[in-house]
């Protein structure tokens, strides 16, 4: 989910995410339900991001791609598209190995839990090479 699209929801309960020298602050967080201060603590990095100016378009389509092939990979959804790219790019699948064992090194050991809290530098690379494969792949019209 767009860090964007979160913070409209939570206005929604009339409750606002901003920042502050403290960092990332929720207001009147009584008037919001738990499963969304849940998904705000899931989506910290990406929201801190956001609000300071540092979350891209580019950032937000590797975001989505790494989602959509964890989830496929995991068998938690079918996406033809990730399949075929999977199925015929071979180093793919190592990469995702590489980058879900980072992660679950840092932490991370829920599929249904977003990542973000748990990246490191190496999993933001891993990341991004998996992006460019999957563009690459993509753009050859497989």
């Amino acid at each position: 989910m767009h860090p964007a699209k979160i913070i409209e929801e939570i206005a929604t309960y009339s409750a606002e995410i901003k920042m502050t020298n403290e960092g990332l602050i929720l207001t009147n967080h009584d008037n919001v339900p738990n499963e969304f201060v849940e998904l705000i603590q899931e989506f910290k990095p990406r929201l801190i991001d956001y609000l300071n100016g540092d979350y891209s378009k580019s950032q937000y389509a590797i975001d989505i791609t790494i989602n959509k092939a964890l989830l496929h990979w995991c068998d938690k959804e079918t996406n033809e598209s990730i399949h075929l790219w999977m199925t015929n790019v071979p180093d793919v699948c190592d990469l995702l190995y590489d980058l879900t064992s980072e992660l679950a090194e840092n932490g991370w050991n829920d599929i249904n839990n977003a990542y973000y809290s748990y990246e490191t530098e190496r999993s933001k690379k891993l990341a991004d090479e998996l992006y460019k494969s999957a563009v690459a792949f993509a753009k050859k019209g497989a």
